[in-house]
C-alpha cells in the first residue's frame, strides 16, 4: 500500500534536502533489527506488495511497482545496499549498476518523475525503526555526487525523519509492513496491555487460554520482546497497539 504524504510535508522535505535538489520521493519504515527483517523478507513472499510506504506523488507509485517488477533484479547496487550495515546510508545509487540494455528504461521512468539521478538514505532513528528513503533528483549524477559529498543536514534529516514517523506511525508501522502479526494477534495484545489475564482473553475473544498464550508467545517472539511487559511495550511504541 503506498500513501500520498501532504504537499505541506513535501515541501518541508523539499526544503530540508534543497541541495540535492528533490524532485520526488518515497520512503518507508523498517525494523531496525536488518537481520530480522531481511528474514522475514525471504519468509513472506509477498512482502513488497504488503508494505506500506509514503511517496511524494502518484507517478512515484507507478515507478516503485515497475522497479520491482523490471529492474531489481538487474541492479547491482541493491545487492551491495542489502549486504551493508543499515545504520547509516546516504548515496547515489547510479545507472551504471544496472545491465546496460536496462539503463535506457531506467532513464525513461527517471523522466516521469522529473529526474536525472536517484539516491537513497537508510538512517536508524531510534532503536526500534530504520526510515529507508529513496529519492529523485533533477541533478545529473556527478552534481548529485558532490551535493551529496557536501550535505551537512543529515542530523536533521534524522530529526524530521522521526517526526514522520509519529505522523504516519499507523499506516507505517514495521510488523504491519512485513504482515507478521495478525489482526487477532493484536487484539490479544490490545487487551494484554489493558491488563487481562491470558484466561481473561481468552473469554473475551472466545479462544482458548492456550491459543491466547500461543499469539503472545509468537508476537513477542516476532518482536524481539523479553517477556509480557517487555511485548507490550515494544508493541506500543511501534504503533502496533
Amino acid at each position: 500500500m503506498t500513501l500520498l504524504i501532504s504537499e505541506d510535508l513535501r515541501n518541508l522535505i523539499c526544503e530540508e534536502l534543497a541541495p540535492l535538489q528533490l524532485t520526488n520521493f518515497y520512503f518507508a519504515l523498517l525494523p531496525a533489527n536488518f537481520d530480522q527483517a531481511k528474514a522475514f523478507n525471504s519468509k513472506f513472499k509477498r512482502v513488497a506488495k504488503l508494505r506500506s510506504v509514503l511517496a511524494s506523488s502518484k507517478p512515484v507509485f507507478y515507478y516503485r511497482d515497475f522497479y520491482h517488477r523490471r529492474l531489481s533484479h538487474h541492479d547491482d547496487h541493491l545487492k551491495v545496499y542489502r549486504r551493508a550495515s543499515p545504520q547509516k546510508q546516504f548515496r547515489l545509487w547510479p545507472a551504471k549498476a544496472l545491465a546496460p540494455k536496462m539503463r535506457p528504461i531506467l532513464a525513461q521512468q527517471l523522466d516521469r518523475l522529473n529526474a536525472n539521478s536517484r539516491f537513497r538514505i537508510v538512517l536508524q532513528i531510534n532503536q526500534e525503526l530504520l526510515l529507508f528513503f529513496h529519492g529523485f533528483s533533477a541533478l545529473d549524477e556527478s552534481k548529485l555526487q558532490t551535493a551529496i559529498d557536501h550535505f551537512s543536514r543529515l542530523d536533521t534529516f534524522v530529526h524530521l525523519s522521526f517526526r514522520i514517523s509519529h505522523i504516519y506511525r499507523q499506516p507505517l508501522s514495521p510488523m504491519t509492513n512485513f504482515a507478521i502479526i495478525s489482526p487477532l494477534s493484536v487484539k490479544v495484545l490490545k487487551l494484554a496491555a489493558y491488563g487481562f489475564s491470558s484466561q481473561e482473553i481468552a473469554s473475551q475473544l472466545h479462544l482458548s487460554e492456550r491459543g491466547v498464550n500461543y499469539h503472545i508467545d509468537r508476537s513477542r517472539e516476532l518482536l524481539g520482546a523479553k517477556n509480557r511487559i517487555h511485548l507490550i511495550s515494544l508493541a506500543h511504541r511501534q504503533g502496533i497497539i
